[in-house]
């Protein structure tokens, strides 16, 4: 007699969905049913194995319906029969903002962005460091001329330079 082994509307194996906001996983099925011409003993529930591949771990959206993405391989009695290919149940539509946000985290995970950033703060802190030596040796240099200053003005005066103390001429 013959018999269903394989239904078009058995559900293998669920998948899961990128970038898409309202659908998550998308329903495997068979691409075609397979009927066999079997004996009336037999019993499809225990004397069918399926063993399915898939083609990757996850699917990115768009998705459309009756894509393939895997195959079922059915095996009676531990003998391999046939394979069929696993296809999409349902259209899946994509979002623009997880699309866009995903091609963010790609440019963001990438070595390039990655090393311009690394490169970015190190340079930044090359110039702080600058900054903060090139205005220590400036205040220095202002500290140096006020003393300098200072000390001409205390001659001019009739200071004395090592006391601090005015003398006067005679």
């Amino acid at each position: 007699e013959y018999k269903t082994i394989l239904s078009a509307s058995d559900m293998i194996t669920e998948l899961p969905v990128t970038l898409s906001d309202k659908i998550d996983h998308v329903m495997l099925l068979p691409e075609h049913e397979i009927v066999l011409f079997m004996p009336i003993t037999f019993d499809v529930e225990n004397d069918v194995t399926r063993v399915w591949s898939l083609t990757s771990e996850q699917l990115e959206a768009p998705v459309e319906a009756g894509e393939e993405a895997g195959e079922v391989s059915l095996y009676i009695s531990g003998e391999f029969v046939i394979s069929v290919p696993l296809v999409t149940k349902s259209n899946v539509d994509s979002s623009q903002s997880a699309y866009i946000y995903s091609q963010i985290m790609k440019i963001v995970r990438s070595r390039v962005f990655i090393a311009a950033v690394v490169i970015a703060a190190v340079l930044l802190v090359l110039y702080v460091l600058l900054v903060a030596y090139l205005r220590g040796k400036a205040q220095q240099k202002r500290l140096a001329q006020r003393r300098r200053q200072r000390r001409v003005n205390d001659e001019r005066s009739g200071g004395d330079i090592e006391s601090g103390k005015k003398t006067r001429k005679k």
